[in-house]
């Protein structure tokens, strides 16, 4: 079981299916809701840790981004 988000979509243009993935996984060293899980912690392991995958398929042609994003990694407390 991961703790993300998976979607696919799928549409037409000039009668060719376009293909979208949006793939997100959250890190689990810092789960939690995101107003008591803030900063980091020894391991640098950061809250609200994102990796977000989008895929594109249209005909032979295929393309894929990855973005990254988190907290402002520093201790809270």
């Amino acid at each position: 079981m991961i703790q993300g988000y998976a979607d696919f979509s799928e549409t037409y243009v000039n009668s060719k299916p376009l293909r979208q993935y949006l793939i997100s996984r959250r890190q689990t060293g810092k789960a939690g809701m995101r107003f008591k899980m803030r900063g980091a912690n020894d391991k640098g392991e950061v809250a609200n840790f994102v990796e977000t995958d989008q895929i594109l398929q249209y005909g032979a042609f295929e393309t894929a981004v990855t973005s990254i994003r988190g907290s402002v990694p520093c201790y809270w407390s």
